[in-house]
């Protein structure tokens, strides 16, 4: 009987400690935009609630340079809102063309951009 009153008040003393803690919103935190070229290509961001939102993107000529564009006038919109980047990090793939194998195999690039808004 007394160890589980001293339970039932260890467990009440931890729960209203937690109600008083500051919860963070879904303003601050940190964000994650990624920018996948290859076969299709995709701007993705990650909010800090964990939400995923796919924004299109328009190939005007070739090459990956517009996808770059487009990718920093989401940044400058982010940067309008509070948002600033941390850290970049590019990565490239290389992945065999299964359809067709005698040609060059396909490259993927990967640009993630670390945000963050306190």
């Amino acid at each position: 009987m007394k160890k589980s009153i001293l339970y039932l008040l260890a467990l009440l003393a931890i729960c209203s400690s937690l109600a008083f803690h500051p919860k963070p919103t879904s303003e601050e935190g940190y964000m994650l935009l990624m920018l996948h070229t290859g076969g299709r290509p995709t701007l993705v961001s990650i909010s800090p609630t964990g939400e995923q939102h796919e924004y299109p993107l328009i190939k005007k000529t070739k090459g990956s340079h517009d996808y770059h564009a487009q990718i920093i006038l989401k940044i400058n919109e982010l940067r309008q809102q509070g948002w600033t980047v941390v850290q970049m990090q590019t990565t490239e793939s290389v992945v065999p063309d299964l359809q067709h194998p005698l040609l060059r195999p396909d490259k993927l690039n990967t640009l993630t951009f670390l945000l963050e808004k306190r």
